[in-house]
């Protein structure tokens, strides 16, 4: 039988350093991003082609992998005319050529974020009246804000389900939201008594998140939402984790299965798993 090993990617010739931001499912897939002597390029990485450096747009010279679907076929990411911030493209398998997702409704766009099969993308921007908002793109409609639009706090994605149906993120330190395509954008509630609401996963089939509640201390409680519902707090015993000087909690839920079912995260720094059966020590 064959061990679990590392298997390290070799550089491309001339450069300097070289970083995987995701895989495909099945994990013979591996997109990130390399530095080169004058610039910096996504790549794409199999087996069978090594790193295939991504294209920009026709006016730019550098290009930046986020994400790539289940299947290895489309990355997600940004082109850009340095030293000009990177605009969300999409490359597509079979395509050398990348395509831009911005239209006139939006003056920046980050794409972060992909369904399973590559047709829904989501991430964030800024809209032509200046307000920061979450975007989720595909062919039919192009980028629609979805989530809490603000003017001053920053949004970000934390997960897209599989099909692309629901969408996780936040807007500022503690405005947690989800947006589903069946009802809309709803902000995820805290813990009664608490004061925000930091959503940090969800599942693949889009019905479980994870996060913290935040209390005005500020300190945060490890929470699960099922279907958007009021939270429920995952380990009986957390008497809430005081925030640090970065602005975030501590301790969180980390990982959550694909249909929910099971959550790992941890306890005074020793991991466990939220199952059916409760909370126990992973070992």
């Amino acid at each position: 039988c064959e061990l679990p090993m590392f298997e390290v990617l070799p550089l491309p010739a001339d450069a300097t350093a070289m970083t995987a931001s995701a895989l495909s499912a099945d994990g013979l897939v591996v997109v990130g991003n390399v530095t080169l002597p004058t610039h910096t390029s996504g790549f794409r990485w199999t087996r069978e082609t090594g790193v295939v450096l991504l294209d920009t747009l026709a006016a730019d010279d550098r290009s930046s992998a986020a994400q790539v679907d289940a299947n290895g076929d489309v990355v997600v990411g940004g082109s850009s005319l340095s030293p000009a911030p990177f605009e969300a493209v999409a490359w597509s398998a079979g395509v050398k050529a990348p395509h831009a997702l911005i239209t006139n409704a939006w003056k920046t766009l980050t794409a972060t974020h992909v369904n399973a099969d590559g047709t829904v993308i989501a991430g964030t921007g800024t809209l032509a009246n200046d307000s920061y908002s979450a975007f989720r793109w595909t062919k039919a409609t192009g980028p629609v804000a979805v989530g809490v639009t603000s003017a001053t706090d920053l949004a970000s994605i934390t997960a897209i389900s599989a099909d692309g149906s629901t969408i996780v993120g936040n807007s500022g330190t503690s405005n947690a939201f989800v947006w589903t395509k069946a009802a809309g954008s709803k902000k995820l509630p805290p813990l009664q008594g608490d004061t925000g609401a930091v959503v940090q996963g969800m599942s693949a089939d889009g019905t479980t998140m994870i996060g913290d509640s935040v209390s005005a201390v500020p300190s945060s409680k490890r929470v699960r939402w099922v279907g958007g519902a009021a939270p429920v707090l995952l380990d009986p015993l957390d008497a809430g984790t005081a925030w640090g000087c970065g602005g975030g909690p501590f301790q969180t839920g980390t990982t959550v299965y694909a249909d929910g079912s099971v959550i790992y995260t941890q306890r005074a720094n020793v991991p466990v798993r939220d199952t059916a059966a409760g909370l126990e020590t992973y070992v």
